[in-house]
């Protein structure tokens, strides 16, 4: 019997994630992609369908590791549980989520939780390197789970949140010696962002599987926002400085904005916004990345108003080859600033190419820099595409800097920049690496390549300043 119960509350307690499926490979619209991943990509897949054109194609081709692979993999364990008999599939509402947690949670608490004995940790503790065949070494690795996002407070440094794959949301309270998990009796499980008010440590917005919350109370209680950003994956929060009440929001729709803390939503503009940035000693001045459909590419935008109003600063921006038009699309990257020359920004762009393109990007376009505020800008590296050189012309956004395809851009896609040193920028893709000369060049730190090894980099910069 005892059995039997403890089975019980593991199939109680699973809920649903798709959130990490949200973050699909680049390059899903390339023509030349075999048969069964458009079928998996598209809008309503039939899974058996796909599950058999997979297996034929493998049969024929033989074993293939890339991203659709690996992205085939995670989608069908994730989508089991909601399979027809006819292959289509049927997700549980939020109302219907809710309901199971209220049980799930209703069960905990009640008289008969006594059966239930505590829970002690029984591993694994170590952790091992796939072996894909039998010439693989036996490798320790030192990963076991992937943190998406994390942020300190600015009026209390001490205190940190971050949020995981299926994890949740966790809190420190001494600078990240220890973690807290806050979310426990909410509906969260993968977090695409976080965000803290600079001027208040305990009021915190989140978005966890599509749905955005806001906690006033440091983790405590959650409530959920409003229907502006429900069904909707949140890139990056940004609080204005000036106003912690005016937050932006860059979502895989639009840039919102709200001007009560995060309780309602305005949009801006719509197109895809991966980044939103504030110019330092100037919160009226707003940066923005925007993807217009059209050209396919994001173009840098700036606000003089706080956010209310964007223009797009095109001049020295990246340009698809007129032989490639419509083969390169790039959702956008990051941006950073600095405070040690506040007209010093940087953006990282991201990208694919179809096969048919003359230029192949790999994932990257490269670190696009402004010493104008973002009015014009220009490439300090001067290459762009393959063939790359992990010495001399290295693509950040695979393992080793080197001609391999692999990347998992937009998922790991981060920059940062020294707030003492404006020529110093980090740049994080698969593996991490650093410009001391304003992007001209860049050396590999560590991850799969650099002189820090054994990591496996699931990469969000956050750099702070904490003396003059």
């Amino acid at each position: 019997m005892k059995k039997l119960l403890t089975f019980s509350v593991f199939i109680l307690l699973v809920k649903f994630s798709m959130g990490q499926l949200l973050l699909k490979p680049a390059d899903i619209n390339d023509h030349s992609l075999p048969k069964w991943s458009k079928m998996m990509y598209s809008s309503d897949p039939n899974v058996f369908e796909v599950e058999e054109a997979y297996e034929k194609y493998h049969e024929s081709h033989g074993e293939q590791q890339n991203r659709h692979t690996a992205y085939y993999k995670h989608w069908r364990r994730y989508i089991q549980p909601y399979v027809q008999d006819d292959g289509s599939m049927k997700f549980p509402s939020q109302r219907e989520r809710k309901n199971l947690q209220q049980r799930t949670k209703s069960i905990s608490q009640s008289s008969t939780s006594k059966i239930f004995a505590p829970w002690n940790f029984a591993g694994p503790d170590k952790n091992f390197r796939a072996r894909y065949n039998s010439g693989n070494p036996v490798a320790q690795i030192s990963w076991h789970a992937n943190v998406y996002c994390i942020d300190q407070s600015i009026s209390n440094p001490n205190t940190l949140y971050c949020g995981g794959e299926n994890g949740g949301v966790y809190k420190s309270t001494d600078k990240g010696l220890r973690w807290n998990y806050i979310s426990l009796n909410e509906d969260m499980t993968t977090v695409s962002a976080v965000a803290v008010n600079p001027a208040d440590e305990n009021d915190v917005l989140v978005t966890a599987d599509d749905e955005t919350y806001r906690t006033t109370n440091g983790g405590a209680s959650w409530s959920a926002a409003n229907a502006q950003l429900t069904n909707t994956t949140v890139w990056q929060f940004m609080h204005n400085p000036a106003n912690t009440q005016m937050v932006y929001a860059g979502t895989e729709n639009d840039l919102k904005r709200s001007l009560d803390g995060g309780n309602t939503w305005s949009t801006i503009f719509t197109g895809e916004c991966q980044s939103v940035a504030v110019k330092s000693g100037d919160a009226s001045v707003v940066f923005a990345l925007r993807y217009d459909a059209v050209a396919k590419i994001s173009y840098f935008y700036k606000s003089l108003d706080s956010g209310a109003t964007f223009t797009i600063k095109p001049i020295g921006w990246f340009t698809v080859p007129a032989v490639d038009s419509g083969l390169i699309q790039s959702f956008g990257g990051r941006i950073a600033t600095t405070e040690a020359d506040p007209n010093r920004v940087y953006v990282l762009l991201v990208g694919e190419s179809q096969a048919a393109a003359q230029l192949q990007l790999h994932g990257q376009i490269g670190v696009y820099k402004s010493d104008d505020c973002g009015e014009t800008w220009s490439h300090p590296h001067g290459l762009i595409g393959a063939p790359y050189n992990a010495n001399t012309h290295p693509n950040m956004m695979t393992f080793n800097g080197d001609n391999n395809t692999y990347n998992q851009i937009y998922y790991n896609t981060a920059l940062i920049v020294s707030q003492l040193d404006a020529d110093r920028i980090i740049v994080g893709g698969l593996s991490m690496w650093r410009s001391d000369d304003a992007a001209a060049t860049f050396q590999p730190v560590g991850g799969y390549v650099g002189p820090v090894a054994r990591i496996h980099p699931n990469q969000e910069f956050k750099i702070y300043k904490t003396s003059p």
